[in-house]
């Protein structure tokens, strides 16, 4: 990374972008992680690494790169602390954010700035991510093809939230956000246990429903257990407390605006009932059932109703022959749609 000139000043601030790394028992993946955003193609960037009370090798690992990181030690205190004291350190005109076990791809910052450029009137970004997992496999439908239909022509959503509805469009690593916003709309909640990141996209998105994207995959994101942000285990109650309560937020504003927020509720909990079912919780399944049947669909209704009245060893049986028996399917599918497009082919180049 190139070194910057003095950042005392305002004008020498314009352009730059200040990388918050929230870090917590990283030693295995900080490398990884800060040399992805060194090796960015766009350079003028200044990285802070806040290390969240570490108990292993995170501080050596930082300490390595010398002078091209900012290393900032904090008592643990969670990914909305270190964040928030990564943004009051920036000095950058925009902010991006990347956890310390997850990865960029070199061209990711420059996407944003490019964007940027174009459309000045924004005031944050996105980009395409893509995710792994080092425990399972991760099976993710491309919903690119949706995500093309929306963005259209234009390098960005004219609604945050009809675009978040479509699926996983938006991840904390791929977001590049002007710092102005975070005087208007506040930082990181710190009472938040879980979707602290959520409850500040949905501020944002409140005053600011145009957001900067691309279809070029920006980030990678790892799924770990034990990460500093809640990447792998699933709080059901929190998450449906958390949604409730952004929907009270939006209830605030004007219909309109409910209106719009809306698919992205009925998203996200019915994501909830699923996962409900998959982890076998059967008051949390009633509870939402009861107070939200119009929302769930038929047929996960049925699915709930067998799964109340058998055994629940038998259904995690069931629920595993069914997702193996999805996946031999979703092979089968692709391997005689791919067979018949080479016999095709085969059979032009005969003729």
């Amino acid at each position: 990374m190139k070194p910057l000139p003095s950042e005392t000043t305002h004008e020498l601030t314009e352009g730059l972008v200040s990388v918050v790394m929230p870090a917590f028992n990283v030693e295995a993946f900080l490398r990884r992680a800060v040399n992805s955003v060194l090796n960015q193609t766009f350079q003028r960037l200044k990285l802070l690494i806040i290390d969240d009370g570490s108990t292993d090798n995170t501080a050596k690992v930082a300490r390595e790169f010398g002078d091209k990181v900012h290393y900032i030690y904090q008592k643990n205190a969670g990914a909305s602390a270190a964040r928030n004291h990564g943004i009051k350190e920036a000095l950058g005109e925009f902010i991006a954010f990347l956890d310390g076990d997850d990865e960029w791809l070199p061209h990711h910052i420059e996407g944003a700035m490019e964007v940027f450029n174009r459309y000045p009137f924004l005031k944050w970004y996105g980009s395409f991510p893509e995710e792994r997992s080092y425990e399972i496999e991760v099976l993710k439908k491309d919903i690119r093809q949706k995500i093309r239909g929306l963005l259209g022509a234009k390098g960005y959503f004219d609604d945050y939230f009809q675009a978040n509805a479509i699926g996983k469009v938006f991840w904390t690593g791929t977001f590049v956000i002007r710092k102005s916003v975070f005087a208007e709309v506040g930082m990181f909640n710190c009472d938040l246990q879980t979707g602290e990141d959520l409850d500040m996209w949905l501020r944002i998105a409140l005053r600011y429903p145009e957001i900067g994207y691309s279809l070029q995959t920006g980030a990678i994101y790892w799924r770990r257990h034990g990460s500093l942000t809640t990447k792998y285990s699933i709080d059901l109650w929190e998450n449906l407390t958390l949604l409730e309560r952004n929907m009270c937020i939006v209830t605030g504003f004007s219909l309109k605006v409910v209106d719009r927020y809306s698919p992205l509720f009925r998203l996200n909990l019915r994501g909830l009932y699923i996962d409900g079912i998959k982890t076998g919780n059967r008051y949390f399944l009633r509870h939402i059932s009861s107070k939200y049947n119009s929302i769930i669909p038929y047929r996960w209704r049925i699915v709930n109703f067998v799964h109340q009245i058998i055994p629940f060893k038998l259904w995690i049986i069931l629920y595993k022959s069914m997702k193996t028996l999805k996946i031999i399917l979703r092979n089968l599918i692709k391997n005689t749609a791919s067979q018949s497009k080479n016999e095709r082919r085969y059979d032009s180049n005969i003729n």
